[in-house]
């Protein structure tokens, strides 16, 4: 099997909307391991768009879905102390 260009470098993804999640995506596609952060409760912006069923019936947002495919998806509050405290960690062994 090819190795990837990008295997064995973590990117951490904060991104919305289209630009940064199209880029990161592409990351993944290159081997990257991307980790998605997204605030709890609302998620990212994009999963408030046009949604499709799941195989198990829940609605799920398709530009969220194309956008994200390939990465590791993280809830993280970074307005609270515990949050910001792991997101500093998660930085510390990440590359990008």
């Amino acid at each position: 099997m090819t190795k990837l260009p990008l295997e064995g470098i973590r990117v951490i993804d904060c991104s919305h909307i289209v630009a940064g999640p199209f880029a990161s995506m592409l990351l993944a596609q290159a081997g990257a391991q991307v980790i998605k952060l997204e605030p709890p409760r609302t998620g990212e912006r994009l999963r408030r768009g046009t949604s499709i069923p799941n195989d198990i019936g829940e609605r799920a947002p398709l530009n969220f879905i194309a956008l994200n495919r390939g990465k590791l998806g993280v809830t993280l509050n970074l307005k609270d102390p515990q949050g910001k405290h792991a997101f500093k960690k998660l930085v510390a062994v990440s590359d990008v």
